[in-house]
């Protein structure tokens, strides 16, 4: 793959144009703010699709992932799907040549990170090797940064309780769905735990939880 010389070399898709939290949408802008270049959408449900038609004039729209790694020059794709699709779509687009940007988790089991390690072993000899990175967008939200700036400047021992309040997602939703890899574990603690990794500077040692 080709080195990108200014941002609107980086061909951005999404893959994933769900309404419930119009997230494709909203990658799909910041990509562009920041430069880079908005050219194709992968969605199953033909009505988002024409959501995003609208969002974007000119944007190519696919009902497959493999039909628009196939059919277009996007060369980094972000990923906006139920947690337990992250590691086989992102395992489909590294070996398709595109760069990956997943919504956390990067996966629900250790197997599928197993698998997906595999495949950027096998992806490490090629010329410019895609890669892969995963988005912990609360670790830049302003609270997190000034309690980052906050405890950072602090060196006694540091007890820290996080936090979170049910209610304001539908039990119905596919992101408290177990089998979809939904679920306050999965879907809350990994921000606490990467951002205690962030402000120490090194894997916690252990992690204990009371279910």
């Amino acid at each position: 793959m080709k080195k990108f010389r200014k941002p609107s070399d980086i061909k951005v898709g999404v893959i994933g144009y769900g309404g419930s939290f119009n997230m494709g949408k909203h990658h799909l802008t910041e990509m562009k703010r920041a430069g880079m270049t908005p050219v194709a959408v992968a969605e199953i449900d033909p009505d988002r699709l024409k959501v995003a038609a609208a969002d974007f004039p000119g944007i190519q729209t696919y009902n497959s992932v493999s039909q628009m790694l196939k059919k277009s020059d996007v060369n980094l794709v972000t990923l906006i799907t139920p947690h337990n699709t992250h590691a086989g779509l992102a395992i489909q687009c590294l070996n398709a040549g595109r760069h990956v940007v997943c919504e956390k988790p990067l996966a629900i089991t250790p197997s599928e990170l197993d698998e997906i390690a595999a495949a950027l072993e096998a992806l490490k000899n090629v010329p410019q090797p895609p890669l892969l990175m995963v988005g912990f967008n609360r670790r830049f939200a302003p609270l997190a940064v000034r309690l980052f700036d906050f405890l950072s400047s602090r060196n006694e021992p540091l007890v820290a309780h996080y936090r979170v309040n049910a209610g304001y997602i539908p039990l119905s939703h596919w992101t408290q769905d177990p089998q979809q890899g939904g679920g306050r574990i999965i879907g809350e603690a990994c921000h606490f735990i990467d951002f205690l990794t962030f402000l120490i500077g090194q894997p916690p040692l252990s992690v204990t939880a009371h279910a």
